[in-house]
């Protein structure tokens, strides 16, 4: 997911190999696709592969997460490069390390792009950076924590991290799955502490119109920031772990969960 203008919101399927836009009023027009498109507003003529994670860049060209191994941008002239990984056979999340970004098979599930144009990678297992040099280093999990001087560690909400994405104040935000099994959002504030935003011991679809702090959530992915500071995450409809169909939730600034 990634979010524009208010209302607005991009969504990527893995399966048909395509991007949406969907309007504020409902509108959904294909923005990108595997054969190339010619819909109105289509950003690019060009093919695209299994697109999964999507963030805008700094200079506002939508980048994308090309199954787990390339981040790719679709540029303002249509054409198609990559920012960061390569094609090939996928290199253990850790062997990624200390690598230059260019030169290694990257295996993430998302990745966020900070408004100084630092990247942010998240494998299951921890959270790195891509800073000027281009070299992986790592933030945060299993690799290092920037939680370590905290009674708390990221491990105690998040297990396994499968989202990332920055409140308009700078504060880390994670999906994932705590180590008993439940999915959560955690926000990490800037002295370190975490605070649940989302989700509880059991997996599950409940809460709208309530407090998010207590409902269940199944298998939150990507999570995309609005422009007035909500959340938006793709989440399983499921009741007694039967999936029901994929849904995007939001997280109001007030705290309050809703479906689309």
């Amino acid at each position: 997911l990634a979010t524009k203008e208010p209302g607005v919101i991009f969504a990527a399927s893995a399966t048909l190999s395509e991007i949406y836009r969907i309007g504020a009023d409902g509108q959904t027009l294909l923005a990108a696709g595997h054969s190339g498109v010619s819909s109105p507003g289509a950003l690019t003529m060009e093919p695209i592969e299994d697109p999964r994670a999507l963030q805008w860049t700094v200079s506002g060209e939508l980048a994308f997460l090309q199954g787990s191994s390339m981040i790719r941008v679709i540029k303002t002239d249509q054409t198609i490069v990559t920012l960061a990984g390569k094609s090939g056979t996928q290199a253990d999340p850790f062997s990624t390390l200390g690598r230059h970004v260019h030169d290694v098979a990257l295996s993430i599930t998302d990745f966020n792009i900070g408004n100084d144009g630092v990247i942010q990678l998240t494998s299951s297992q921890f959270v790195a950076n891509v800073a000027d040099d281009l070299i992986v280093r790592p933030l945060a999990g299993d690799a290092v924590s920037i939680f370590d001087d905290q009674p708390e560690s990221i491990s105690t909400y998040v297990a396994e991290v499968s989202g990332i994405a920055y409140s308009n104040s700078g504060q880390i935000i994670f999906s994932g799955k705590d180590g008993g099994g439940g999915w959560r959002i955690v926000r990490g504030a800037n002295d370190g502490s975490l605070e649940p935003l989302a989700g509880v011991s059991a997996p599950g679809f409940s809460g709208d119109g309530f407090p998010s702090v207590n409902a269940q959530i199944s298998s939150p992915g990507a999570i995309a920031r609005g422009p007035d500071g909500s959340f938006f995450f793709l989440d399983q409809r499921a009741v007694n772990l039967v999936e029901g169909g994929t849904v995007i939730r939001k997280i109001s600034p007030s705290g309050t969960i809703s479906s689309a």
